[in-house]
């Protein structure tokens, strides 16, 4: 099982698609010539895993018996996969033949341009009618359009999961900082003791800053674990982008964990701000 397609000659050149193995189509592929085609990796892998796609033949079922698909066909070339079917989805065996060959009655047309590609679908239209008015051109599109719209209702999902980890983001430090700053609140006499005895500031923000790094890190690995085995859910949200990728979770943790300690830092560098004299005196 194979999705077929007519192609020009320049149609993986224009794509930027890789010639894997064997030889590009060209124009002397046409109707008095062999019968060839090209095909993806997916399919090569698929139905010669052990050997090479190319030279191998191919031939079509369930056609007319007239009609020239009922030809064996040689592989002449392996290219590399394009996503057809969208971005998430398992890219499918392709078999492709040169157009001058399998002419099909509706056709794409792929463009490259270095000027604005907006202008270009009334450009195209009217060199196309002008050689049959009959014939008609609608669908104009970019690729970045194509994209967009493809990703349009995921892009809002995360955008909206974004502003909600955001959100969460904000309270978690302010409910850090609010504990961190009650916590010293409440030590403010062994401050002032530890002072009196003569820690300098620099030895009460090591303690400070140690007992958060401790408590974030109980968080972070607690976070971590719930992460790795929540994040398999948004699988199908992520493109090229594992659901336990290292960069991302390390990203993240480097992230808040500098939030954690910033949190823990100014509470503590304000109690260091304390007379020792009138911490002492503190109820």
């Amino acid at each position: 099982m194979a999705e077929v397609a007519g192609i020009s000659p320049d149609y993986f050149q224009l794509l930027k698609t890789p010639l894997v193995r064997g030889r590009a189509l060209g124009e002397a592929d046409d109707r008095k010539g062999q019968r060839v085609a090209l095909v993806n990796e997916t399919l090569a892998r698929k139905y010669w895993p052990e050997g090479d796609a190319v030279g191998q033949h191919i031939q079509f079922t369930g056609v007319r018996p007239q009609s020239p698909n009922t030809q064996w066909i040689t592989v002449v070339g392996v290219v590399g996969d394009i996503k057809s079917d969208g971005l998430d989805a398992a890219t499918a065996p392709r078999i492709y033949l040169p157009v001058n060959q399998s002419p099909s009655y509706a056709m794409v047309v792929y463009l490259r341009t270095n000027t604005d590609p907006g202008t270009l679908g009334d450009a195209v239209r009217r060199e196309v009618q002008s050689i049959d008015p009959s014939i008609p051109v609608f669908g104009v599109r970019t690729m970045d359009e194509v994209v967009a719209k493809y990703l349009e209702q995921r892009r809002f999902a995360l955008e909206l999961l974004g502003v909600f980890a955001g959100v969460a983001l904000l309270l978690a430090s302010i409910g850090i900082y609010g504990v961190m700053a009650y916590t010293f609140s409440q030590r403010t006499n062994e401050i002032g003791i530890r002072m009196a005895m003569g820690a300098q500031r620099g030895d009460i923000l090591k303690i400070a800053v140690g007992e958060g790094a401790l408590i974030v890190a109980f968080g972070l690995a607690s976070g971590l674990a719930g992460s790795l085995a929540l994040t398999r859910f948004l699988e199908t949200m992520l493109f090229d982008v594992k659901p336990t990728d290292p960069l991302t979770f390390a990203g993240i943790s480097a992230l808040l964990a500098a939030v954690a300690l910033a949190a823990c830092f100014v509470p503590a560098r304000r109690a260091t701000r304390v007379d020792p004299l009138v911490a002492l005196r503190h109820e």
